[in-house]
């Protein structure tokens, strides 16, 4: 991906992404990712593990150097670790423009990012649950007693950090986290994790160009 220089001094703007392919076949997810870039959207998806974070803080750095409007992070996401998660609340900390969540389904480490938006919502029935997943760690002990230590400081600062944006002590969001507990969107709303449940908008966005499918030769 290239940088083409607009005209203004302070602005960036992305090139018209082409449908990529490979072997003939059309790659519609990375054509559509391009086009969601375009409007400034960020998909967080599947399990939130350190490859996934990396893509996605890299997208978010990218854009908040690209312009100064908000960026839209949609969230459909379950399982992974709360030391990826760690890195993206670091990131969108970090951003020098605000964050605006939408989850559909947010469960385990994704609880964290979405809380940490700058404004938080989630769909009517949407599936959200607090859940500390599994951690494995393999070596000599002494490897893995010093690997644990160094674990539980991190999601301990964690559940630090989003304490401060809910109604909910670190102490409590541990302890929910360990019972892996599910929340109904009036649940998360009451316990300031989101800040308003969505609703469908009644509006129609065009695609900026057209999008169809030619028959086989």
């Amino acid at each position: 991906m290239t940088f083409v220089p607009p005209n203004g001094p302070d602005r960036f703007r992305m090139p018209p992404p082409a449908m990529p392919a490979r072997d003939g076949r059309l790659l519609f997810d990375e054509w559509a990712e391009a086009e969601l870039l375009e409007q400034r959207t960020v998909m967080l998806r599947g399990e939130l593990d350190e490859i996934t974070a990396g893509n996605v803080a890299t997208q978010l750095i990218f854009l908040d150097g690209a312009g100064d409007e908000e960026i839209r992070l949609r969230i459909d996401s379950g399982g992974g670790s709360l030391a990826a998660a760690g890195v993206l609340v670091d990131v969108i900390d970090n951003l020098g423009v605000p964050v605006d969540a939408l989850a559909t389904r947010a469960e385990g480490p994704a609880v964290a990012v979405l809380a940490v938006c700058d404004h938080r919502a989630a769909t009517p029935h949407a599936t959200l649950r607090m859940h500390e997943p599994n951690v494995t760690f393999d070596g000599p002990a002494t490897a893995v007693v010093s690997h644990l230590e160094y674990y539980r400081t991190a999601v301990q600062a964690l559940f630090a950090r989003v304490s401060e944006s809910c109604r909910m002590t670190p102490q409590h969001l541990a302890d929910e986290f360990s019972a892996g507990r599910y929340l109904s969107v009036d649940d998360a709303l009451a316990f300031g994790l989101i800040d308003e449940i969505a609703t469908p908008p009644a509006q129609i966005r065009n695609l900026r160009r057209p999008m169809g499918f030619r028959p086989p030769n």
